[in-house]
């Protein structure tokens, strides 16, 4: 199974602000929403190039603390480049800032409310929704009637990143299906994970959420590059949508084909598809462990779960040739550029 995408990766843009674990919140929320607009660009970028204007969300409407926009004006309150005065936190129902942003026609459309309250400092809140949001104060975000939310999710580290600082590293589809990691500098650890996936092989044909939210975060490290525990399939982590009928909320764990059982294994495989520019590999699988939510959902495209004892750090694929995929935790993801971490 060939690689299906074509994926545009740049890795290794700095954390604008790491002086304080709140700084690093903004930055987090700031640089998600700059990435999927398109405005900013790692200093590493992929040998595919840079994304297609194709790939781009658009921002729907937004709050700065001070002015909050009304549904659709499409005016970016938090700027095209970083200032924390437009990004404004609270830990109660304050003022404070948000932003909506507006997936391709072509992945949905799919929207993401980007939400800077939280009772603690390295928390945040991201809603996931296929109906446009409505409503929005400057002291509440707004909503939507099929949202599913990561309330109070730690989506930064627990301590300031200023000593040695932090970056993010981005692949995105031509569609905008994205993957957004985050790292600690010296750390050779992916800390964060973030993504908007559309899945293939639906096991539903009537499924109304072919495409899930995906969320990770793990300041203790777990994420370990190339090697340790899982990104994205560890307890901690929470992929999103809704089940066959749109009716309830799921999480689904995430189940990797693996039958690598060691590192030579691993590196005849690798050295065996070498050859063709592409990596094959065996799908990921999404399903819920609730009965209700008909078990199998899908799979993903171009990600590979595989056991960390077959992985090395630093790990890419194919060895030779045109890279296509980097080794986070015991997943083999699109990222043409290995990070530096």
């Amino acid at each position: 199974m060939a690689n299906e995408k074509t994926w545009y990766t740049w890795t290794d843009y700095p954390c604008p602000d790491v002086s304080s674990v709140a700084g690093q919140l903004k930055s987090f929320m700031w640089i998600l929403k700059a990435m999927l607009k398109g405005e900013i660009t790692g200093p590493n970028v992929g040998p595919e190039g840079a994304a297609p204007s194709s790939s781009n969300w658009t921002v729907y409407y937004s709050c700065d603390g001070a002015t909050a926009g009304t549904a659709n004006d499409g005016v970016d309150r938090w700027g095209a480049t970083y200032d924390a005065t437009k990004l404004v936190t609270t830990t109660a129902a304050a003022a404070h800032s948000w932003m909506v942003v507006k997936s391709p026609a072509a992945l949905g459309p799919y929207y993401l409310c980007l939400d800077l309250v939280s009772a603690n400092a390295s928390w945040g809140n991201i809603a996931f929704a296929k109906t446009a949001f409505t409503g929005g104060t400057t002291t509440a975000r707004p909503t939507s009637t099929d949202e599913v939310t990561w309330l109070a999710g730690q989506m930064v580290d627990s301590n300031p990143w200023s000593v040695p600082g932090g970056r993010y590293h981005r692949c995105i589809d031509a569609n905008g299906n994205f993957w957004l990691f985050s790292s600690k500098n010296g750390s050779n650890s992916i800390t964060g994970a973030y993504g908007v996936q559309t899945l293939k092989n639906l096991r539903m044909a009537s499924d109304t959420w072919p495409v899930v939210g995906c969320f990770e975060y793990n300041a203790s490290g777990a994420l370990k590059y190339g090697s340790g525990s899982s990104v994205l399939g560890g307890t901690s982590a929470v992929i999103k949508g809704r089940n066959y009928n749109g009716s309830a909320v799921c999480v689904f764990p995430m189940v990797g084909l693996d039958y690598q059982a060691s590192v030579s294994v691993w590196t005849a495989m690798s050295g065996l598809f070498s050859g063709d520019g592409l990596v094959d590999t065996f799908p990921c699988t999404l399903f819920s462990a609730t009965a209700s939510n008909n078990g199998f959902k899908g799979d993903f495209y171009d990600m590979k779960q595989v056991l960390a004892s077959a992985i090395v750090a630093g790990a890419r694929y194919p060895a030779t040739g045109t890279q296509e995929k980097t080794v986070v935790g015991s997943c083999l993801v699109p990222l043409s550029v290995v990070p530096s971490l």
